[in-house]
């Protein structure tokens, strides 16, 4: 059990690497332990969002909040039909959220929820979310 972990660390650690040496740039993004949201996440200008997930983390859904500006009111983003942009997720993988991208698009400041607006899914422990962003 535990050479799993050190291996998906190992994997986490080289995806982490290989979008530093391009021309991507990578944030991370905290759900203290107890809570089910992030902080704020500032995209500045970049429009395509890839998330790479911690080893442990309860769910698999993420929904996005967001603020037209640093620090503002956070609302739910949705689609033009009235549904939250979703993105399913799986521990210690990488996902890119390109068809979100147009609902995410819009905002510069965003915070990701384990969850859903009626369902949000509390985390045990701390998760760190990591994202890689692209022009």
């Amino acid at each position: 059990m535990m050479m799993v972990k050190i291996n998906n660390i190992v994997s986490q650690l080289k995806n982490i690497l290989t979008a530093l040496t391009s021309n991507n740039k990578v944030k991370t993004a905290t759900i203290v332990a107890g809570q089910y949201i992030t902080g704020e996440i500032d995209l500045e200008s970049y429009k395509y969002i890839g998330i790479i997930m911690p080893t442990t983390f309860t769910g698999n859904t993420l929904t996005f909040q967001s603020a037209a500006t640093s620090g503002g009111s956070y609302q739910d983003i949705n689609d033009d039909t009235g549904f939250e942009a979703t993105v399913t997720v799986t521990q210690s993988k990488n996902t890119p959220i390109d068809l979100n991208s147009l609902k995410l698009s819009p905002w510069r400041y965003i915070k990701i929820r384990s969850g859903t607006a009626s369902a949000p899914v509390t985390q045990s422990s701390e998760r760190v979310i990591t994202l890689v962003l692209k022009n």
